[in-house]
C-alpha cells in the first residue's frame, strides 16, 4: 500500500496482456484506491510482492506454486479466486480421473500389460505437462517401473521406455519431445504407444489437445482401451449425453483412485481424483494488507460479470476478473490454497533416478534467477531437475564445466572463443539475438598512425581486450584472408605476436596452450607492460602487477582496457567490440578529446569518425550475441540431454505463444537486472543445424571454425584455409544431425 493525498492505494502487478496503458491512466485518478505496477511476468511480481513494491497480483494455479517455493518466510496470503461465472459453484478450475472398465481387478500394479488412453500434448496445451504426466508418473513410480540409463538414453526416453515396457499398448498423441526428429525415432521405437491411436498417424499429428476428453474416453469405451486419463467433467459430459450405445453406459466403468482402490462411475458426485486444479487466485503480499484489500474489493468488484467501461471501478474490476470470470472471496495462506487439490513438487522427486543438469552461474543475482527457472522447470514437469553452481566468473565457470563441477553455462561471443580454445567447451545452442544485439569488432586508431587497412598495421603495437577474444580471433580471421602469408600469422596462440611489433593482450599467460619455444616465443603482454610501465598514475594497474591479468583489477582488460591502452600514447591501434562503445567513451579515464584524436578503420578501407555507429561493412566481422557451451568431451546421451532440456526451457519459457506465458521469461531482464543466463537482446535458441538460418549465427562458427585452423604454422593462403574450415564445420553439422 501507498499514502496519496491522505488515501491508501493498493497497487496491483499487471503485465501488457493484463492491462493496457489506457487502463492503467484511469486507475491514477485521484479518486481511485488502486494503481499500476508493471511487471515482466508473475515471477517479477512476486518478487515485488516480496520487497513491498507492489500488494497483490492474480496468478494461475502453476504461477502460484512456483511463488509459493519462494515464500519462505510464509507471508503471502490468497483472498479470493477467480472463477469462470459458468463454474463458480465448482471449488476447482479442473480435476483429473482415471477411469477402467468394470471387470479391472483394482491396484496400480495390475494396469502392467493394460492399454492406456491419454488426452495427448500439444503446444496449446491447456493443461502442464507435470499435470499431463500425473497419473502415468505416479504408476511408474509407485510400481517400481522407472529405470534410468545416463549412458545411452535421455530422461525423456527412460520415461517413454517405462511407458512402453509397462503398458501394452496406448494412444499417447502429440509431441513428445520438442524436436521433430527426436519425436518421429522415438514414436518409430516406442510405437506401442501410438497403437491405440485411429489412425496411429495420429499420434503424430495432433493439432491441439483434447480438451472435450471425448477422443480419449472413445479410446477407452469404442477403441480397446483399459484406462483412461481425463478430466472429471469430460467424463460426466461423456456418460451423461446419448451416446448411441448401451454397453459404454457410465454403469459398465469405475474410478481408479490414486491408492488402487475402485469407485463407481454412476450416480457418484464425488469420486476420487488424481488432480484437482485451483483456480486463478488474487495473491496479497501479507496479511495485514489483505484485510484492507478484501474490504476494498467486496465493495468494488461484483461478483456479477465484469465489463469494461469508463469508471476506474469497472476498470479494476476488468483487470481483476477479465471478461466472463467472477471473483469469489475467500482468505487461505497461499500454501494451504495450493495443497488443497496440488501438491508442491520438490527436486529430485519427479525422476530420482536422474542427475540434475547443473547450469554455473556468476553471480549471486544470477544464481537467484537460475534458481527460480529451476522450480519453474519442476512446477512444469521438465526432466531432468536443474541445480544452480555459482562460479566467480564466466571462465571460472568453463573450468568448473571441464572438470565436471559443472554441466552447461550461457556466454557470450566475445568470451566464447577462449572457452572453446582454451577449456575444451563446444556449442550447445546458439543465442538468436536482435540486431542491436549482436557484436560487431572494429579496429580503432589513432589519427597519427595513418594507416589506411590492417595490413598497413603490420608491425605496430595492438591492444585487445583479452588474449583469445572475440577481437583476438576476429583480426586473425581478417589478416588471414589479406595478402599476408599465413606462416606470418599462426600459429592461434603466437598469431598477433607474428603481425604485430607488440601486443597487450591480458589473459594471455594463463591460457597459452601452445610450446613456448625460446626461439619463437613472444610476449604478447609486453605493450601491457610498457604501457603499465610508465610515468603516469591514470595507467598503474590497480593492484600490484597484473597488467596480464584477465581481469577487472586490469586497467588493460576487456574493450575499455584496451581503449585505455591506446590512449597511452604507446600502441597504435586497439581492436574492439562497438556494442557499447559509445557508453565506453564517456569513462572518465579517458580524455574528453579522445575520440577527437582517434577513429575507426573500417574492413572496407575506408575511415570514420570514433562516435560513428559501424555499419556491416566496416566492421572486421558481425556476429550474434552469445551461445550455450558445455564439455567437448561430453557423450552422446549428454549431448541429447542438454539439448531437448534447452528446447523445453526455450518453449515454455522464452515464447509467449502458450498457455504459460507469464510464468517467468527465459530471456528477459530478472530482478531489474538483464544479461543473466542469456543475453538481454536474445529471441531464442538455434540449433546447430540450423545455422545457416541467421547470418550472425554462421558468421560467428564459420570464425570459431576457421580460428582452430590456426594451431600450427602452414603455407598456404588463408583463402585455401577458409575453404578447409568449411569444410570442417559442414563435418560438424553431419555429425550432429547424425547424433540427434
Amino acid at each position: 500500500m501507498e499514502w496519496v493525498m491522505g488515501s491508501v492505494i493498493d497497487r496491483i502487478c499487471v503485465t501488457e496482456r493484463q492491462a493496457t496503458t489506457n487502463d492503467c491512466d484511469k486507475l491514477k485518478k485521484t479518486e481511485s484506491k488502486f494503481n499500476c505496477v508493471r511487471v515482466i511476468d508473475n515471477t517479477d511480481c512476486a518478487l515485488k510482492l516480496e520487497r513491498g513494491e507492489a500488494d497483490f497480483g492474480i496468478f494461475t494455479a502453476e504461477e502460484a506454486i512456483l511463488a509459493s517455493k519462494f515464500d519462505t518466510k510464509q507471508q503471502l496470503v490468497v483472498i479470493g479466486d477467480i472463477r469462470d461465472s459458468k463454474e463458480d459453484k465448482n471449488d476447482f478450475q479442473f480435476e483429473t480421473v482415471a477411469v477402467v472398465k468394470e471387470n479391472f481387478p483394482g491396484s496400480l500394479k495390475a494396469l502392467k500389460g493394460k492399454k492406456f488412453c491419454h488426452p495427448g500434448f500439444s503446444k496449446s496445451q491447456l493443461w502442464s505437462d507435470r499435470v499431463l504426466k500425473h497419473f502415468e508418473r505416479v504408476v511408474l513410480t509407485s510400481t517400481n517401473s522407472v529405470s534410468c540409463d545416463e549412458s545411452s538414453r535421455t530422461a525423456a526416453e527412460d520415461e517413454l521406455s517405462a511407458l512402453s515396457s509397462f503398458f501394452e499398448s496406448a494412444c499417447r498423441p502429440g509431441e513428445w519431445v520438442p524436436s521433430d526428429h527426436l519425436d518421429k525415432r522415438f514414436k518409430r521405437k516406442y510405437s506401442n504407444l501410438c497403437n491405440l491411436c485411429d489412425p496411429a498417424a495420429g499420434c503424430y499429428h495432433k493439432p491441439q489437445m483434447d480438451s472435450s476428453g471425448y477422443a480419449t474416453l472413445d479410446c477407452l469405451t469404442k477403441k480397446g482401451g483399459d484406462v483412461a486419463y481425463v478430466a472429471y467433467y469430460s467424463v460426466q459430459e461423456y456418460f451423461g449425453r446419448t451416446h448411441g450405445n448401451l454397453n459404454n453406459g457410465p454403469e459398465h466403468y469405475r474410478y481408479l483412485c490414486p491408492n488402487g482402490t475402485l469407485q463407481n462411475v454412476i450416480s457418484n458426485e464425488r469420486p476420487c481424483k488424481w488432480i484437482q486444479q485451483p483456480w486463478r487466485s488474487i495473491i496479497v503480499k501479507d496479511n495485514q494488507t489483505s484485510k484492507d484489500l478484501m474490504t476494498q474489493l467486496q465493495k468494488i468488484v461484483p461478483t456479477t460479470k465484469a465489463r469494461r467501461s469508463h469508471t476506474w471501478m469497472d476498470t479494476v474490476n476488468y483487470i481483476i476478473t477479465g471478461s466472463s470470470n467472477k471473483l469469489h472471496i475467500m482468505e487461505a495462506s497461499l500454501r494451504s490454497f495450493i495443497q488443497k487439490g496440488r501438491e508442491i513438487p520438490q527436486p529430485g522427486n519427479t525422476l530420482p533416478c536422474r542427475k540434475p543438469i547443473k547450469w554455473c552461474t556468476t553471480s549471486k543475482i544470477e544464481n537467484n534467477k537460475c534458481e527460480w527457472l529451476r522450480e519453474a522447470a519442476l512446477t512444469q514437469g521438465i526432466v531432468p531437475d536443474l541445480q544452480c553452481v555459482q562460479g566467480t566468473s564466466h571462465l571460472d565457470c568453463s573450468d568448473m564445466i571441464r572438470s565436471r563441477k559443472a554441466d552447461i553455462i550461457g556466454i557470450d561471443s566475445n568470451l566464447g572463443p577462449i572457452a572453446s580454445h582454451s577449456y575444451n567447451l563446444r556449442t550447445v545452442m546458439y543465442q538468436e539475438t536482435i540486431e542491436d544485439g549482436h557484436f560487431k569488432v572494429v579496429a580503432v586508431i589513432n589519427s597519427r598512425t595513418g594507416a589506411a587497412n590492417l595490413t598497413e598495421l603490420k608491425n605496430k603495437k595492438a591492444c585487445f581486450p583479452e588474449f583469445g577474444g572475440l577481437a583476438w580471433i576476429a583480426c586473425l580471421e581478417a589478416i588471414r584472408n589479406s595478402s599476408v602469408p599465413e606462416s606470418e600469422v599462426c600459429p592461434y596462440d603466437d598469431s598477433m605476436g607474428t603481425f604485430f611489433k607488440s601486443v597487450c593482450a591480458p589473459g594471455y599467460k594463463n591460457r597459452i596452450t601452445g610450446p613456448r619455444d625460446t626461439g619463437d616465443f613472444r610476449d604478447l603482454c609486453s605493450l601491457c607492460s610498457e604501457v603499465g610501465g610508465k610515468n603516469d598514475n591514470n595507467y598503474v594497474p590497480f593492484v600490484g602487477d597484473v597488467s596480464c591479468a584477465a581481469t577487472i583489477r586490469n586497467k588493460f582488460y576487456g574493450d575499455l582496457g584496451a581503449l585505455r591502452c591506446l590512449a597511452s600514447g604507446y600502441a597504435d591501434v586497439a581492436f574492439v567490440n562497438a556494442y557499447n562503445l559509445s557508453d565506453i567513451l564517456r569513462d572518465k579515464s579517458l580524455s574528453e578529446d579522445f575520440s577527437q584524436k582517434h577513429s575507426i578503420v573500417c574492413h572496407n578501407g575506408t575511415k570514420i569518425p570514433l562516435t560513428a555507429i559501424p555499419d556491416d561493412n566496416c566492421a572486421l566481422t558481425v556476429v550474434t550475441g552469445g551461445e550455450l557451451v558445455a564439455r567437448g568431451s561430453r557423450s552422446t546421451a549428454e549431448s541429447k540431454e542438454l539439448y531437448l532440456t534447452l528446447l523445453e526451457l526455450d518453449e515454455w519459457f522464452g515464447s509467449t505463444e502458450n498457455q504459460f506465458w507469464n510464468i517467468f521469461h527465459l530471456y528477459k531482464e530478472f530482478n531489474n537486472t538483464k544479461d543473466l543466463l542469456f543475453r538481454g537482446e536474445t529471441l531464442g535458441i538455434l540449433e546447430l543445424f540450423m545455422i545457416n538460418e541467421d547470418r550472425s549465427v554462421q558468421t560467428y562458427a564459420d570464425l570459431k571454425t576457421n580460428s582452430e585452423k590456426c594451431k600450427h604454422p602452414k603455407k598456404e593462403s588463408g583463402a585455401k584455409e577458409k575453404e578447409v574450415g568449411k569444410i570442417g564445420l559442414l563435418l560438424m553439422l553431419i555429425m550432429s544431425c547424425l547424433l540427434f
